[in-house]
């Protein structure tokens, strides 16, 4: 607990308690947990100089407490994977199926949802930026039940939303890393007005609630991250319109929505 106090200590137990359980469940020791830590801590160091300067490698062994020798070793090792271990398969799927319920492109005068064909769904994979290959995707998406093979060389999408896979590392990105990455945006900004987050929740319920909060949550989750994916897409749209030709920062922005159970 040196050099944090017993709040903060809490915290940040708050944050790990839950990646600690899901990892020594999947028999991950405590040894790589901690370098993946190290490589945060030294990662978001040299990102915060670099917005200034080339990054120091003896300031940021200054600022985290590491030798300069563990810091040029941590720095040598994300350059070369600086992709991370996270599959992109998900997502991107995520992307395709956005982009193709909600866009004006994919829709009929009557602005339903129309068939695909199949030079034309490779064509929104391609213009996504996808890392893996049309057919991988477009084979995940029919084995998925998200598309079916309508007519000849056609397909129909018939699923509004993509739920990733039971995948570890997926799961602790869209769950407690899109939780995480909160924090620092609400901590930053200045006033009421910038802090976007809201909890909501019971003490204490009877199994009967429980399961039957639980199968409306899901319900509603469903149906509120629709709604967003919806006014996100159709607002981007509208900007790249009236700004066409303008890139912004390199970093992705959402809005999510969790059912959670902690045990106080």
């Amino acid at each position: 607990m040196a050099g944090l106090n017993l709040s903060m200590y809490r915290a940040v137990r708050t944050v790990f308690d839950p990646i600690a359980s899901v990892l020594l469940q999947a028999g991950v020791s405590a040894r790589p947990i901690l370098e993946a830590l190290k490589d945060s801590i030294v990662a978001e160091s040299a990102r915060r100089q670099s917005k200034h300067d080339k990054p120091n490698r003896s300031a940021i062994a200054r600022e985290t407490g590491l030798t300069r020798r563990e810091v040029s070793s941590i720095l040598d090792r994300l350059h070369d994977d600086n992709k991370g271990v996270v599959d992109s398969f998900d997502s991107e799927i995520g992307a395709v199926v956005s982009r193709w319920n909600t866009s004006t492109e994919f829709a009929t005068q009557q602005g339903q949802i129309r068939e695909l064909t199949s030079r034309e769904l490779v064509d929104l994979i391609e213009r996504l930026g996808a890392t893996n290959s049309p057919q991988k995707i477009i084979q995940k998406m029919l084995d998925d039940n998200i598309i079916v093979k309508a007519q000849s060389d056609h397909y129909e999408i018939i699923s509004r939303s993509y739920n990733v896979s039971k995948n570890l590392p997926r799961l602790i990105v869209d769950t407690i890393g899109t939780a995480a990455a909160t924090v620092p945006v609400n901590w930053q900004n200045e006033g009421d007005d910038g802090f976007c987050q809201r909890v909501s929740y019971i003490p204490r319920p009877n199994d009967e609630v429980l399961q039957r909060i639980k199968m409306d949550a899901r319900r509603r989750v469903s149906r509120f991250v629709e709604e967003a994916d919806d006014y996100l897409e159709t607002t981007s749209e509208l900007i790249d319109k009236q700004n066409p030709g303008e890139t912004g920062e390199t970093k992705h922005i959402g809005i999510a929505a969790y059912y959670f159970e902690v045990d106080w």
